[in-house]
């Protein structure tokens, strides 16, 4: 990708056989990696087990005591610190 962005950075310096060839594999390369992207997002936040079929935090803003510890550990840390309490955790 960087390669391939350089190459048609610099267009001007470059051969127009090469830029063809760079701007095919540059516009596959970012496909790729936005599909890659949207693969990890759905199994991560929709496909997951203990989450399928979705979480409805972002329906109702409110998240559990169990799933923010199970799912967000540092940020339940984080709040039983504010709240004053110990962690169940040993």
């Amino acid at each position: 990708m960087t390669l391939t962005g350089f190459l048609l950075w610099f267009e001007s310096m470059v051969p127009k056989l090469w830029l063809d060839i760079a701007t095919v594999v540059h516009r596959y390369e970012a496909i790729l990696a936005v599909l890659a992207i949207i693969v990890w997002h759905f199994y991560h936040v929709h496909w997951k087990p203990g989450v399928f079929p979705m979480s409805s935090v972002w329906l109702t803003g409110r998240i559990s005591e169990e799933e923010l510890r199970d799912h967000h550990p540092l940020a339940y840390e984080t709040v039983m610190k504010k709240l004053g309490k110990e962690s169940n955790e040993s």
